[in-house]
């Protein structure tokens, strides 16, 4: 089943990628790793294709990781010689081929913020991205704290390196949910459309017309990427960063504090649910 809808590449090179799963507000599992870095990939290896833009459709744009896929670093490759507690080998988990695709991504990338906003990876992802457009009634929550989690996908490196410690904080540690506005504030979005406007309409229209319809306006566009984005990346190591990060959240879900995290959160909404009923 396919968990994207990738229409054909637009005539000024853009590939739109819809995440597809509406029954979890697309949530990340490793079926949808799989398909999101093989997209990637394709975009990549596409000369007609100037840039990649994720949106989600239906309410969400995503809900984050789906915590009942696991530690999301399940590993069906028999070279392992992993000799940490028989642990697999995260450079084969879905999770990671998709974010190492993402972080070496050559071309423009960027998002489109749609419905309820995102959560979790769904947030941090974006971080990765050039330009990221949101719906003015979006929220994003990064509540890792809450699930015994742990900073991923270079979040807890870059996010401070863009609002600063304390704001940063504020997300992380204390897993306060932000709006639209001050996801702007905060340097997570560029732009804020009205929700009576397609977002992803909106900032496919922007980029084509701004952009892409210049004069060598593709190959402008990835010299800018590779300059800003790319060469940033490789310098600070973050490839190290997020593998460094992905270590210590599998040792906590082998541990499992992840699970249980989420059981006793869990029973606390069950009693709050309880309590409300009998007033």
């Amino acid at each position: 089943m396919s968990l994207l809808i990738l229409p054909p590449v637009s005539k000024l090179g853009l590939q739109i990628c819809k995440l597809n799963s509406p029954k979890t507000f697309n949530a990340f599992n490793d079926a949808m790793y799989n398909q999101l870095t093989e997209a990637l990939q394709d975009a990549v290896a596409n000369d007609l294709c100037s840039g990649f833009l994720l949106t989600g459709d239906g309410v969400f744009f995503s809900a984050g990781a789906d915590l009942s896929n696991g530690s999301t670093h399940n590993n069906n490759n028999n070279n392992n010689n992993n000799n940490n507690n028989n642990l697999p080998n995260i450079e084969y988990s879905p999770v990671w081929k998709f974010m190492h695709a993402v972080m070496t991504f050559p071309k423009l990338l960027l998002a489109a913020v749609n419905g309820r906003g995102a959560i979790g990876i769904g947030v941090t992802l974006l971080l990765h991205f050039d330009l990221v457009y949101t719906s003015a009634s979006s929220k994003f929550w990064i509540p890792f704290t809450r699930l015994a989690l742990v900073p991923e996908f270079g979040v807890g490196h870059l996010l401070p390196k863009i609002c600063g410690r304390a704001k940063a904080n504020r997300l992380l540690l204390l897993g306060e949910e932000i709006g639209a506005s001050e996801a702007v504030e905060f340097g997570i979005c560029s732009t804020i459309v009205p929700n009576s406007e397609n977002v992803c309409d909106r900032l496919q229209s922007d980029v084509e017309s701004k952009l892409l319809a210049l004069p060598h306006g593709s190959r402008t566009a990835g010299v800018f990427v590779d300059l800003i984005r790319t060469r940033t990346n490789r310098t600070e190591g973050i490839e190290k960063i997020v593998m460094a990060e992905l270590c210590v959240l599998r040792e906590r879900f082998a541990r499992g504090e992840v699970s249980d995290a989420a059981k006793v959160l869990m029973n606390r909404n069950k009693s709050k649910s309880k309590r409300t009923s009998k007033l």
